[in-house]
């Protein structure tokens, strides 16, 4: 398996740890036509909240995040940028960044109690941006303290499952 291909499998299985630490469903599309890999779903909730909330986000991995302050700078293809800056979805969207180390044997360090995972997963809502006149790709900007946890897929979820359905 090449690099990519190993960063792409990597990346799901890291989202989809935290989502079933959060008691969060995963499932991915066989085909990626509206930028998305995985959509995370929740249960348990209850009127006055939709029933089954879901959340779409687009995975992606690198080794070099360009550090600028207190944020961090990610360039993504415009096809990507104009699907998840998009208002009228279904549901929530998210870009998530893992940041890999360099060397591919630090990914996981193994221990004597288990593994750890040696890296950090950022988040950043693209929603309502504007439309740009770049026509290969744009630098995205994520604030450091975006980092994806349980906690915030939790969040996620139930800021998903309060929105209003329109008849």
């Amino acid at each position: 398996m090449d690099i990519s291909q190993r960063k792409e499998q990597f990346q799901v299985g890291y989202i989809r740890a935290l989502a079933s630490c959060a008691g969060l469903v995963s499932g991915d599309w066989s085909v990626d036509n509206d930028c998305i890999d995985i959509t995370l779903k929740g249960t348990g909730y209850s009127r006055p909240c939709i029933r089954n909330p879901c959340i779409d986000i687009q995975l992606k991995a690198t080794e070099t995040l360009k550090q600028s302050g207190d944020n961090f700078a990610y360039e993504i293809n415009i096809r990507t940028y104009d699907h998840l800056r998009d208002e009228n979805v279904s549901f929530p969207q998210y870009l998530m960044v893992l940041h890999l180390p360099k060397n591919l044997s630090e990914w996981i360090d193994h221990n004597g109690e288990g593994i750890t995972l040696k890296n950090k997963c950022y988040w950043v809502s693209l929603r309502g941006l504007a439309a740009t006149k770049n026509k290969t790709s744009i630098t995205i900007i994520i604030p450091k303290n975006q980092v994806v946890t349980v906690d915030v897929l939790r969040d996620f979820m139930d800021q998903a499952s309060m929105m209003r359905l329109s008849a």
